[in-house]
């Protein structure tokens, strides 16, 4: 995920008083969360345990109903430039 300059304490306030528990709630699971500190200093990941594709789509719409998201949501679209969901399983050697 791209943050604007300067918005990434915002950022990571609103994810972590509001995105997280809300997603959380969902069935979502934060596994991490990086910011790079070498590359694009504005770039963050967040990498979510989910039960499977479905699960994305499902707890995203229930999510942008969630009346403490759709207050929060204009400010965390003030934060971020572009966001970027990728769906990953586990390599058989993988911990």
């Amino acid at each position: 995920m791209q943050v604007k300059y300067g918005s990434v304490p915002r950022f990571a306030e609103i994810m972590e008083n509001f995105v997280v528990p809300i997603f959380e709630e969902q069935g979502w699971r934060l596994i991490a969360s990086y910011r790079n500190v070498i590359g694009p200093l504005t770039e963050v990941l967040d990498f979510w345990e989910v039960e499977d594709a479905n699960a994305v789509t499902e707890a995203r719409e229930r999510a942008s109903e969630h009346p403490d998201f759709v207050k929060l949501a204009p400010q965390l679209a003030e934060c971020v430039v572009a966001e970027e969901l990728t769906l990953l399983t586990k390599m058989p050697f993988s911990p």
